[in-house]
C-alpha cells in the first residue's frame, strides 16, 4: 500500500495504482497539460472509494510506503483505465518502452523525451 500526498492532504491506494498515477503524472507534465483523474482509494481495510485530482506540471505528488495489514484491494480494472489515457507513457504489452518509430504518442524511455 502507498500513501499519496497531494495538495495538503493524502490518501491511501494500492502500490499498483500509485505507480501508475506517478507515471501518468510524468506523462501529463511532459506533454505540457493538466488532467482530471479519478483514482481508487482505500478508506480502511474494508471500504474503498474514489478521489479526483488534477495532475500536471507544478502539481507535486509524493508517493510513500505505508504499513497495511491484510491484502491490498483489487484495483486492476481501475489501473488499466488509468493506463489507457493518451498521456500515459506508451509501452509494449510486457511493460517495455515502445521503439521511437512505433507510432505511439511518446516513449516511456526517459532518455527519449
Amino acid at each position: 500500500m502507498r500513501r499519496i500526498v497531494y495538495a495538503g492532504g493524502s490518501f491511501l491506494t494500492t502500490t499498483e495504482i500509485a505507480g501508475t498515477l506517478m507515471r501518468l503524472a510524468v506523462g501529463v507534465a511532459v506533454l505540457g497539460g493538466t488532467e482530471l483523474v479519478e483514482v481508487p482509494v482505500c478508506v480502511d481495510a474494508d471500504r474503498t472509494d474514489t478521489a479526483q485530482l488534477v495532475i500536471g506540471p507544478g502539481l507535486p505528488l509524493l508517493n510513500l510506503p505505508v504499513d497495511w495489514r491484510g491484502d491490498e484491494p483489487d484495483f486492476t480494472t481501475e489501473n488499466l483505465m488509468l493506463q489507457m489515457r493518451t498521456s500515459y507513457p506508451a509501452t509494449g504489452g510486457n511493460g517495455d518502452a515502445l521503439p521511437a518509430d512505433s507510432g505511439a504518442p511518446w516513449s516511456a524511455d526517459f532518455d527519449e523525451w
